[in-house]
């Protein structure tokens, strides 16, 4: 026998030793199967019980204070999300922004960011404004994707049928959206922070 043909039936063997033995038993259904050892119980196991809301030490999740719902689009740009201002100054929700040129006059063909970091937020008499980070993907003219950081300053007035809004990059560089009433869509600001 050749060497390789050896070595190749020395390799289907010792595979073989690694398949687990028929002496294991058959396996049976599994509430079939008797315990060994410790048994559950209730309350105990993989973490504790979480606390019924308003029992407890626990308080549950901080109220929400203040919420910014909607979507629009101003010039070549579309934007929208869901954002709530929790009463501990946490924010939580998503916000999205895309840039789509009808004449690119760069090399960038479409830019889409997807804002998930909120360190600020406030709102009053239906002026929200927002400091948020997140990424965005740029399509250029080759087929190239890039993708970078963002960080934007985000201020969205809720004006009944003439919102408006405004986005503004934090750095040297980034997206931005003059400032204006959208030309489509609606947003709701309600609470105060």
């Amino acid at each position: 026998m050749s060497k390789t043909l050896v070595l190749l039936t020395t390799l289907l063997a010792s595979a073989a030793l690694v398949v687990p033995s028929a002496q294991a038993g058959p396996k049976t259904a599994k509430g079939d199967m008797k315990s060994k050892g410790k048994t559950k119980t209730k309350g105990k196991g993989k973490g504790k019980p979480k606390p019924k809301p308003g029992k407890g030490k626990g308080k549950g999740k901080p109220k929400v204070v203040a919420t910014v719902t909607g979507a629009g689009q101003r010039m070549a740009f579309s934007f929208g999300g869901r954002l709530r201002a929790r009463e501990d100054g946490t924010v939580k929700g998503k916000f999205y922004l895309s840039a789509h040129p009808s004449d690119p006059t760069g090399n960038t063909v479409n830019v889409s960011c997807i804002y998930r970091n909120f360190t600020q937020m406030t709102v009053e008499d239906g002026t929200a404004t927002i400091r948020a980070s997140g990424r965005c993907r740029r399509l250029l003219a080759d087929g190239a994707i890039q993708t970078v950081d963002a960080d934007n300053l985000i201020q969205i007035v809720d004006n009944g049928s003439a919102d408006q809004i405004d986005v503004n990059f934090v750095g040297g560089s980034g997206i931005a959206v003059p400032g204006g009433a959208l030309s489509f869509g609606n947003f709701e600001v309600t609470g105060a922070t």
